[in-house]
């Protein structure tokens, strides 16, 4: 991607964190701080050559139902239910892993996607997928070969998911990739390409509509934003918007309905201004929104075609990174006030209704503390913090996707770095949502 690193350099969260040789940052928006020092660890080299696909433990398939975690804390709001979260067991790998999405359709079934790798600095990453059938988590057979790594997962039933990301060529160039299950199997889903195009987001209303947004290099370099779509039989390029001439990138997307999408990013770089895009059945339009000097939008949940919230971060007057959140009224975006820890990112969030929204993401409380998971709640007014059980001392964490499969329950995960080393795990959480919100059907 911009060829100035030694590896691609992919926009999505803000976290400057390291995998298999991808450099995730946001557009130069996220300045290296003492607090962010711990994570910093995690970045690896380009590999050099492949190493063999990454095994789990034996112990993989004996983990224990999340609601028997001891792990768990609670919090009260003021104005919302409290929100019960706990830890939940999940597959342990010889090397690293991560979940960067998931989509629960329902209380008995959720699939993860993200990225394992074997030991060691030069490890090759390879497609991660984890379901929950009500009781426990384990690890799919996912394809995909070496240097792929997934990033989206949308399901629009227990037998109907879709998960995209990409695939790094020997050259560092990437193509887009996307996998799909039909309730039995994990299979590879041809999806065309631009140049040098990554997949990072996707959003399906139904089984046989789905829209996939992400970015693509242009012959000069320089990002713009790329989007697919899905009939049910292909994936198929849908001409998408840009402003400027410089980097255009979306993170990404949510649909209401197949005729009616949003998908947010960022453009510019150093500084990057939020970006919003609408789908109205037969083409993507840009939206405007409210004025952020400096920031991104990493997410959004539709819970209807009139009612949206988008989250990321931006840097406050003092170029510290805070959480971002903007609320979708039907006619215009505005942006509302968040609570918690100063330092942050909001990374994902899940809307059952317009009164309903659960985000994820990822918080310091001082430039010299690791980094840690965080949870926030939005009732309709106005968003509150949860309290995310702690991970051991000086461990960073950070959760990177969320799905509400009903009023009372959600599942987060994301990744964690045991001892502050250069391997990390998957880390899962689920919530206990105490009330009986306003029934809608979940948005990925």
């Amino acid at each position: 991607m911009l060829k100035a690193t030694a590896v691609p350099l992919k926009a999505t969260t803000g976290l400057l964190k390291g995998t298999t040789g991808l450099l995730k940052a946001t557009t130069g928006l996220l300045k290296a701080t003492t607090g962010l020092a711990a994570l910093l660890v995690l970045a690896s080299a380009a590999p050099a050559q492949a190493s063999a696909r990454p095994v789990h433990s034996a112990t993989t398939h004996k983990t224990t139902p999340h609601k028997t975690t001891p792990h768990k804390t609670t919090a009260h709001t003021t104005g919302h239910p409290a929100l019960s979260w706990g830890i939940a067991p999940s597959p342990a790998f010889a090397g690293s892993a991560e979940l960067n999405g998931v989509s629960c359709p329902s209380a008995g079934f959720c699939a993860a996607a993200g990225l394992a790798s074997g030991p060691g600095a030069d490890a090759i990453a390879y497609p991660l997928i984890e379901t929950w059938n009500g009781r426990r988590w384990s690890v799919a057979a996912a394809p995909g070969g070496p240097r792929s790594e997934l990033w989206g997962m949308s399901c629009a039933s227990a037998a109907a998911c879709m998960a995209v990301g990409f695939t790094t060529l020997a050259d560092n160039a990437t193509t887009t990739l996307a996998e799909s299950w039909n309730g039995h199997r994990w299979s590879v889903t041809p999806s065309p390409n631009g140049r040098d195009s990554e997949l990072v987001a996707v959003s399906c209303p139904a089984a046989s509509a789905c829209a996939a947004v992400g970015t693509s290099e242009t012959g000069d370099g320089t990002f713009r934003t790329f989007t697919e779509r899905w009939n049910g039989a292909r994936w198929s390029i849908v001409p998408s918007q840009d402003r400027g001439a410089g980097i255009n990138i979306l993170n990404g997307v949510s649909c209401a309905s197949a005729s009616r999408c949003t998908a947010v990013g960022s453009y510019g770089f150093v500084p990057s201004h939020p970006l919003i895009e609408s789908w109205n059945g037969q083409s993507w339009s840009i939206v405007a929104g409210p004025s952020k000097p400096q920031g991104l939008l990493d997410q959004v949940s539709c819970a209807s075609a009139t009612s949206c919230d988008t989250v990321g971060t931006y840097l406050d007057k003092r170029s510290d990174n805070r959480p971002l959140a903007e609320t979708w009224s039907g006619k215009k975006w505005s942006v509302v006030a968040t609570k918690g820890p100063r330092y942050g990112e909001i990374s994902d969030v899940a809307c059952r209704s317009a009164a309903d929204c659960t985000g994820v993401g990822y918080s310091w409380p001082s430039l010299r503390k690791p980094t840690g998971a965080l949870v926030e709640s939005w009732n309709g007014k106005a968003w509150t913090a949860a309290k995310a059980p702690s991970q051991p001392t000086n461990q960073p964490a950070s959760l990177m996707g969320v799905s509400c499969a009903s009023a009372q329950v959600c599942s987060a995960v994301g990744f964690a770095a045991p001892g502050g080393g250069n391997n990390t795990s998957s880390l899962i959480e689920t919530g206990t949502i105490a009330h009986h919100a306003r029934k809608g059907k979940p948005r990925k």
